[in-house]
């Protein structure tokens, strides 16, 4: 039986946690200053917990009138596989904070089949790439730009 994940606000009690799963997801992570800062200045986000309240799943976004953009989102490696990532998407993309949204961006490493792949799935078109905008282990690697018209 799949384990059932809860979806809702980040809350300043997550951020220990947050900062934790970010280290587990990325090379590049962002200490608990960091993800405080962000959610100081406007970044909404939403956490996705399973039963024991562990918190397994993150996106963040900034919204700027009509537009918004992915700023991050990730899940546990052994939590992946499970469609997490696309329940935060629509869930993010549910919120009222996103109702005047017409145009959501992202970038996603280009190496990130299974991120390329969620994206399109949920109608993210390509729209360019940034050669060298992500530092992995000392390599330098680009991204691929997309975008969702809503």
């Amino acid at each position: 039986m799949e384990q059932p994940f809860y979806i809702r606000p980040i809350e300043e009690k997550d951020i220990s946690g947050l900062a934790t799963l970010h280290s587990a997801c990325f090379t590049k992570d962002w200490g608990q200053k960091e993800l405080r800062n962000l959610l100081d200045h406007g970044v909404i986000g939403f956490v996705a917990t399973d039963d024991n309240a562990t918190i397994c799943g993150f996106v963040l976004a900034r919204i700027v009138l009509d537009e918004a953009e992915i700023i991050s989102i990730g899940v546990l490696p052994e939590k992946r596989k499970h469609g997490l990532a696309e329940n935060m998407m629509r869930h993010l993309l549910a919120h009222e904070a996103c109702v005047d949204v017409r145009a959501l961006f992202i970038e996603v490493e280009a190496f990130n089949d299974a991120g390329k792949r969620l994206y399109e799935k949920l109608g993210f078109q390509r729209t360019g790439s940034r050669k060298g905008y992500y530092e992995i282990a000392g390599q330098r690697i680009d991204a691929i730009t997309m975008t969702l018209t809503l």
